[in-house]
Formats: C-alpha cells, structure tokens, sequence
C-alpha cells in the first residue's frame, strides 16, 4: 500500500502537539501542521506573528491501516478524520497537496494560489486553496521586511523622517 496523505480534525489550539504525538505513531511517514509569519498592527508598528495556515487541522502521510487509524483516533484533542470513504478517511489528492506543500516551503503564493487579490493597506494578499473540494481564503505577506512596504506610520519610521 502507498502512502498517502489525510487531513485531521483536531482541538484548536493542539495543533502543534497533536502534530509530535501523531508523529511518533508507527507508520506515519510525516506530519505537516502548516503556518506562516504575518504582519500584524501592534502598539502602532508592524511585526511579524506566526499564524497557522488550517486553524484545527493537521496532515498526516502514511499508508493507512487499522492500527494508524485507531492509534490517531484514540489520541486526546482529535475530533476526527476529514471527508470519509467507504472505510477509510478520504485522500487528499496529489495536485492539491503540492499547493498545501509548496507554501510550506516558501514558494510565491501570488504563483502558487488561484484568485489572488492584494491590499497594501493591510499589508497582505489573499489567494485559494481548494482541498477536498473545499475553497479556503489563505492570507499571505506581501512585503517581506516592514522597511519594503511604502507610507508606513509606524512611529519609528516617522521619527526616520523627521529627526
């Protein structure tokens, strides 16, 4: 059997637990809980905070069997498997995960999402994602360091301007 990927449905807030504690169960070929560093307005500056990309969901590649299946199921903060086929839970496809890994891994979201649309003002982009035919709105930086973004009225830049 090969491996495949599946979506977890976890306790908010457990993502990241859940992510080791399901690593470590024989079988799981890896986990993914995916997040990104956003700017965000805090005290009248930019900064940059992690976020996570599916809020309440993990990946996991393995190929599934009743002791992978139970073994997850029985852990603490899991609430269930995403989509359901006749036995099993439901296989992300190929083609949509390499979207789901190719921002995991830096590659440009302008490029890699679909109906992309930016706001400067806020700093940010949004594209799509579909993943098991579900569309999810994925925010993403536009701006790499806070000095790239122009008109930014954060105090330190004004004091720069005016010494």
């Amino acid at each position: 059997m090969k491996a495949e990927w599946f979506v977890l449905w976890v306790t908010t807030g457990r993502e990241k637990a859940l992510c080791d504690s399901v690593m470590h169960l024989p079988g799981v070929l890896r986990t993914l809980c995916p997040e990104q560093a956003l700017w965000k307005r805090r005290d009248g500056t930019w900064v940059q905070e992690r976020q996570l990309l599916f809020p309440s969901y993990l990946f996991l590649q393995c190929a599934m069997d009743s002791a992978i299946y139970y073994g997850v199921k029985k852990l603490s903060g899991v609430l269930g498997w995403l989509g359901k086929d006749v036995l099993w839970p439901s296989t992300v496809p190929q083609e949509e995960m390499d979207v789901v890994l190719a921002l995991t891994q830096g590659d440009d979201p302008e490029k890699t999402l679909t109906e992309v649309e930016i706001n400067k003002r806020q700093r940010r982009g949004y594209g799509t994602l579909c993943l098991h035919g579900k569309r999810y709105r994925i925010p993403f930086n536009i701006y790499k360091q806070a000095e790239d973004a122009p008109g930014d009225s954060s105090p330190e830049a004004v004091e720069a301007e005016n010494p």
